[in-house]
């Protein structure tokens, strides 16, 4: 019972702490969507190609690289066509 108590109190710490967090938190954060997904073909690692548009910068194209052990961010002006 004494447990019980105890879970029930450190539960109640936890929700009321991230209940408490800033919008820039991992877990209330507004989430940010790819303009494309891919795969990338990589010798023993499992690679990922991310394509973004920053919302502070919707000028620019972000590529985000991610593999199983390294990832790579670059970013450049989008052209005008």
């Amino acid at each position: 019972m004494k447990n019980n108590k105890l879970l029930i109190v450190l539960l109640s710490v936890l929700l009321v702490s991230l209940s408490g967090c800033d919008k820039g938190s991992v877990f209330n954060g507004e989430q940010m969507l790819t303009d494309r997904t891919t795969r990338l073909e990589m010798s023993g690692f499992d690679g990922r190609v991310y394509e973004f548009t920053p919302k502070t910068a919707p000028h620019m194209q972000c590529v985000f690289v991610a593999a199983s052990r390294k990832g790579g961010l670059v970013c450049f002006e989008k052209k005008a066509h």
